[in-house]
């Protein structure tokens, strides 16, 4: 794995982010990755090269990618480019979620690139503020979701488990708890979380976990009390699941020579 070009800004906050660089690569072809959520990448000029679902790269200029597809490599051919990312669990992605095509990206339309390419050249790369970067982010959804269609709508008892797995830490939670929790046999739930929030069970438990340690970063603390706070069994557990779900592990992601990171408070 390997991320290339200079420092690389993401805005975190709600379980979304929005990456934005000069210039951004991403090598994940020997050990692909999974997000439990809806991406959108945009090339601020030109276009980007994206390998997906282990098939030959393609260049792209702007695109919708829905959950769980399999990402591989992004190169921005050393020109700005920008990430908008809506994890499964925000409203966001529920805006999002019809408009997306599972298991393939979705190539936005001219006029919509357009349209957020305009957005996105109001500001450069790197001098948001967070609030300044989450209204940007709005903007871009805004503009993927026109026009206006019903947003996701998910099952109560799916909602009690995706709130259950957000109040505990990942070492107290087991599939037992969580049927419960909904009243529904073990194969029941899987069958209608899957259906509903487009991950497995285990999946979402490892990327809340893993959320909830990147917003602990900036508290300052240690990555081994993160680690247990969190509910990872050990360091190198916590190590898999960050590599999981963001596609580079803690060391890469809070290297201040490649990324910067800003939490909205």
């Amino acid at each position: 794995m390997s991320v290339a070009g200079p420092r690389i800004h993401t805005y975190l906050w709600d379980r979304c982010f929005l990456l934005q660089g000069h210039e951004y690569e991403l090598d994940r072809r020997h050990n692909p990755y999974h997000r439990p959520s809806a991406t959108l990448l945009v090339a601020h000029e030109g276009s980007f090269e994206l390998g997906i679902n282990g098939e030959p790269p393609r260049e792209y200029e702007a695109v919708l990618l829905p959950v769980n597809i399999q990402r591989d490599w992004i190169t921005s051919h050393g020109r700005p480019f920008t990430i908008a990312d809506a994890g499964v669990s925000s409203q966001a992605y529920l805006r999002l979620a019809p408009y997306l095509s599972p298991g393939q990206p979705r190539v936005l339309a001219p006029a919509l690139r357009d349209r957020l390419r305009g957005l996105l050249a109001r500001h450069d790369p790197g001098v948001l503020d967070v609030e300044a970067a989450v209204l940007l982010f709005g903007a871009a959804v805004d503009a993927c979701c026109d026009p206006p269609r019903p947003p996701l709508r998910r099952e109560p008892r799916i909602l009690r488990v995706m709130e259950q797995i957000e109040r505990l830490p990942l070492d107290q939670l087991s599939h037992e708890d969580l049927s419960q929790e909904a009243q529904l046999s073990a194969s029941r739930l899987r069958a209608l979380f899957q259906r509903h929030v487009g991950c497995t069970i285990s999946q979402y438990m490892r990327w809340v976990a893993g959320s909830k340690a990147a917003e602990m970063w900036r508290e300052g603390s240690s990555f081994t009390d993160i680690a247990l706070a969190a509910g990872f069994y050990d360091l190198a557990h916590a190590d898999r699941v960050m590599n999981e779900i963001f596609g580079m592990n803690p060391t890469v992601m809070t290297d201040p020579r490649l990324y910067q990171l800003h939490f909205r408070r």
